[in-house]
């Protein structure tokens, strides 16, 4: 289940999660929701699979849904974990985490990555695969002082690159 805005209470998001799952029931309340989830992610484990909820911008999510996210995570009645969940979000994800309440929290996070801006050599075949992906072939829109002036106000943040270049084409289609 994929999760791109997690400004919701955490009943809001079991509802989200057994909706996308299309749990049959029609589960009402937390507890036969949690219950009609763990039955899922059994008959995954079953047939060989693992449950996955990722959550996109994860910063932003409340303290109480935090807490019942690390709840959920204990849904493992067998060795096996039932669910992986996936927070990805901005550094204040890994600031808030870094609180010392959230410790219990932390010891259940296999893996941690941060990723960094790109390479400044990076940021000219990430410009042109962007291009190409809506249909660009030519590799000389930017020339390659602009390239130099992206990767200085972008601090090869991806995201910064595409606004930047964004702006560059509507202010030249203007």
């Amino acid at each position: 289940v994929f999760l791109s805005n997690p400004n919701i209470a955490f009943d809001e998001l079991l509802d989200y999660i057994c909706s996308e799952l299309q749990l049959a029931g029609d589960p009402h309340g937390r507890l036969q929701k949690i219950q009609a989830l763990q039955a899922f992610l059994m008959q995954c484990l079953q047939d060989g699979g693992t449950g996955v909820l990722l959550i996109d911008e994860a910063q932003d999510l409340e303290d109480q849904v935090l807490e019942n996210l690390r709840l959920l995570s204990n849904l493992e009645p067998t060795s096996e974990k039932l669910l992986q969940i996936v927070l990805s979000g901005q550094p204040e994800l890994e600031l808030k985490l870094a609180q010392p309440k959230w410790r219990q929290l932390r010891q259940r996070i296999a893996v941690k990555h941060r990723l960094l801006g790109l390479q400044e050599q990076e940021i000219a075949a990430f410009i042109h695969h962007r291009l190409q992906t809506v249909g660009y072939e030519r590799q000389d829109l930017f020339p390659p002082q602009a390239m130099q002036r992206i990767a200085v106000y972008s601090k090869n943040i991806p995201r910064l690159i595409n606004i930047i270049c964004d702006n560059a084409l509507l202010i030249t289609y203007g």
